[in-house]
């Protein structure tokens, strides 16, 4: 029963972002500073919310979809130009619009991502930070 309730709030939550990614490309493009015209989130957000319980601390592991997402992610992030950049500002985008509310992620769960996950993230998972560095 708790796993079955479980998947239902997950494809809830993967249903309401594919009908809504449109709008976070909109928002997304504001947040980009030096710019390719095309800046998108939807791939990010995509892989990212199988991550959002854990990193929030309602979750006590993550899910294998979210570690398997996040070498996905590890994986995409260096064949585009400036991608830590954009997975950094997605990320970003993501707390901003599609979470709210939900508690700030914690610190500790997303450096115990990388143990538990098994991986080196090569982007940075951060609510508040200037992405512009990264």
């Amino acid at each position: 029963k708790i796993i079955w309730q479980s998947r239902i709030k997950q494809l809830f939550f993967l249903w309401s972002l594919s009908w809504q990614w449109k709008f976070h490309y909109q928002v997304a493009r504001q947040y980009w500073t030096s710019r390719p015209q095309n800046v998108t989130c939807h791939d990010v957000i995509n892989y990212f919310a199988y991550c959002q319980e854990f990193v929030d601390g309602n979750e006590d592991d993550p899910t294998l979809m979210c570690c398997d997402n996040l070498h996905i992610m590890n994986e995409k992030v260096g064949q585009e130009e400036r991608g830590a950049r954009r997975y950094c500002y997605c990320i970003e985008v993501f707390c901003d619009t599609f979470s709210q509310p939900h508690p700030p992620y914690l610190a500790s769960r997303i450096e115990d991502l990388d143990k538990k996950c098994h991986i080196h993230r090569s982007f940075p998972i951060s609510e508040h930070m200037d992405c512009t560095n990264v």
